[in-house]
């Protein structure tokens, strides 16, 4: 959703994909926490458009499977032709917008540490991405995040989309799989709500 856009005015365009695989709970919940705490803050919300999927898999979830025999077969990475049906979404959907920032979130197991690690292609983003992180970590206890880490805790997997000439942030959201659930939830949202304010300030003082 977008809020109190003037005419004309272009959005910062936010991408959440939570369950990319059917056993992960926690983010779903994590995705459909941070999109009523967006409703309940419209003036964070000026200017920035959010569109979530806090069940990409919904074929694997349905099963209750961490990925379906067919999923298993042809893979599951996206612009490599895969058939399976929630990958196709993701790539439509980015095909769709010229997104600034795509979020994936994933359950990391055991940690008690929230980690994020982003993906940025220019000095400009990659500097306010770095000075974003580094703020979260100030303000949020057990929480690990990277620039354009060697050896991240979950691999940079949707970006950059083939044939945009637009570079496009990704944030891979690691939740504390240790935790228990309310927490992991809690974690989850409260850093995705960090990142999306964090893309709006950046919008407005023209870093990003």
């Amino acid at each position: 959703r977008s809020s109190d856009l003037t005419k004309g005015e272009t959005p910062a365009r936010v991408l959440i994909l939570g369950g990319l695989v059917g056993t992960e709970t926690a983010t779903a919940l994590a995705v459909a926490q941070l999109l009523v705490t967006c409703e309940t803050l419209p003036p964070l919300m000026r200017g920035v458009e959010v569109t979530a999927y806090p069940i990409l898999n919904v074929e694997a979830f349905e099963k209750d499977e961490f990925l379906t025999d067919k999923q298993k077969l042809y893979g599951i990475q996206p612009w490599q032709d895969s058939p399976s049906t929630h990958v196709q979404v993701a790539e439509a959907e980015l095909r769709r917008y010229a997104y600034d920032l795509v979020i994936q979130v994933r359950e990391e197991h055991p940690s008690i540490d929230l980690t994020a690690s982003a993906w940025a292609d220019t000095p400009q983003t990659v500097a306010a991405m770095a000075d974003l992180l580094g703020r979260i970590k100030r303000r949020t206890a057990f929480f690990d995040g990277t620039i354009n880490p060697r050896v991240p805790g979950i691999p940079r997997q949707f970006t950059p989309v083939p044939g945009s000439p637009k570079p496009v942030i990704e944030v891979a959201v690691g939740l504390p799989g240790s935790l228990p659930m309310a927490a992991r939830c809690d974690a989850g949202a409260h850093v995705m709500l960090e990142l999306v304010a964090g893309l709006r300030i950046a919008r407005l003082e023209a870093m990003i």
